[in-house]
């Protein structure tokens, strides 16, 4: 291998010189590309932040409705077995809870009271 002259010495630290420009030139906007995009993301992951905790809050409300609507039921249940087997006749407690008609899907009105019907016994009171 020759040894370079001084020129092309120069010729090749200038070439490198100008490669290594345009390559600061080019990482400088992929860097301000990506500073862009950081800001963007930033701004959704504060308002993805923001609406998570407006649904934390939003089923913290719902858990307590659901506690409270909980309790009623309780209470309404509590309520009407008592009511149920407290009904008296000539001054005796009636220990049975009434039948209940359970339906599985629509049905016409006059089908509907036979069926309700059905189920009761008419007859005299007996004294003891």
């Amino acid at each position: 291998m020759r040894p370079r002259s001084p020129a092309e010495r120069i010729r090749t630290l200038a070439q490198a010189a100008l490669n290594a420009d345009e390559t600061v030139d080019q990482m400088d906007h992929i860097l301000d590309d990506l500073e862009v995009n950081l800001v963007g993301l930033n701004k959704a992951v504060g308002t993805m932040e923001a609406s998570l905790e407006y649904f934390n809050q939003t089923l913290h409300r719902l858990n307590e409705s659901l506690e409270q609507l909980e309790s009623m039921m309780g209470r309404v249940q509590l309520a009407a077995v008592t009511q149920g087997r407290r009904q008296t006749a000539h001054g005796q407690q009636n220990a049975e809870l009434y039948p209940v008609v359970a339906l599985a899907g629509p049905v016409a009105p006059q089908q509907l009271h036979l069926q309700v019907v059905e189920r009761f016994e008419v007859g005299e009171p007996i004294e003891h």
